[in-house]
């Protein structure tokens, strides 16, 4: 059986969704075997069973931990694969041509949370952003959707659980990159983020820009750095570097700046098009004002 499996528009589960809903039956490998094949024994880091459907046997073979947790082979069929399609072969479904029922009874096994407005929405996704943790586990993605006729709208997929909606403490963009650096630049949206950090620049934001729930955000990856707060050229973006601002004080960090947007920057200017417009952001980021 082939492994790879590609989440299509017609599947409403995007790449980073159908990932997640992987990762969640691995971590739980063997409630999920129990459910698929209540026959099976498991001895040590394999589980056994006579075939994917069901029978008593030792034939097929499930490996339960390390990097191959999850894969299985039936030596009588000479039969294969991973999580995904072994939960297809037994529902006697192929997890190519099926994709998207076989990834949809994953979800409802899961106890997925998804509204019928978002799934008519899914398939209006323009752009999507991991939030890690310091582990490199996805917490959260974040969904663009343009919906035609339609104001844009984000939305936030949480990968805990398994719904559209925020943490009740929302991350930090890029925390493994905040970790590692001792100067972070705080800007306003992903793409902006994004946008310095293709240039080499340490940058994160809160989720939801400057609409973002600044006591709900976790801020403590940014305790003890050197902060530069890079806001859009609007009243939104100041009143957002103003309560980052308040906020970072409070944790303690080891400096703190807010640049001064240039005086011919048009209302809504931000990081990323000064990307675009080819902007001396270093000389820049180096001449920023502490308010």
């Amino acid at each position: 059986m082939n492994t790879s499996h590609n989440a299509t528009s017609q599947s409403h589960f995007s790449i980073e969704e159908t990932a997640v809903l992987k990762a969640h039956l691995l971590q739980n490998i063997r409630s999920c075997l129990s459910y698929l094949l209540p026959r099976g024994v498991f001895r040590g880091d394999k589980f056994y069973v006579g075939d994917v459907q069901g029978n008593e046997g030792k034939s097929m073979i499930v490996e339960l931990t390390g990097s191959k947790v999850g894969l299985w082979h039936d030596f009588a069929t000479k039969e294969g694969g991973d999580i995904i399609d072994l939960w297809a072969a037994v529902h006697r479904k192929d997890a190519r041509t099926d994709f998207p029922e076989v990834m949809a009874s994953i979800a409802e096994w899961l106890g997925v949370k998804r509204t019928k407005e978002c799934k008519n929405l899914e398939k209006y996704i323009t752009g999507s952003w991991n939030y890690y943790d310091e582990n490199n586990q996805v917490i959260v993605t974040v969904y663009r959707f343009d919906p035609p006729g339609r104001k844009k709208e984000y939305r936030p997929f949480n990968a805990k659980t398994l719904s559209y909606e925020a943490p009740n403490i929302r991350p930090l963009y890029n925390i493994p990159g905040i970790l590692k650096s001792d100067e972070v630049v705080l800007v306003e949206g992903e793409k902006c983020a994004e946008a310095l950090m293709e240039q080499g620049i340490t940058a994160t934001t809160a989720m939801s820009g400057a609409n973002a729930i600044i006591d709900k955000t976790d801020w403590t990856p940014l305790k003890g750095k050197h902060i530069i707060i890079w806001p859009d050229n609007d009243e939104a973006g100041k009143k957002y570097a103003e309560n980052a601002e308040k906020k970072l004080l409070e944790i303690g960090v080891a400096s703190l700046a807010i640049l001064e947007i240039p005086q011919d920057k048009p209302k809504g200017w931000d990081a990323a098009d000064g990307i675009v417009e080819g902007f001396k952001f270093q000389e820049f980021l180096q001449t920023g004002i502490c308010y």
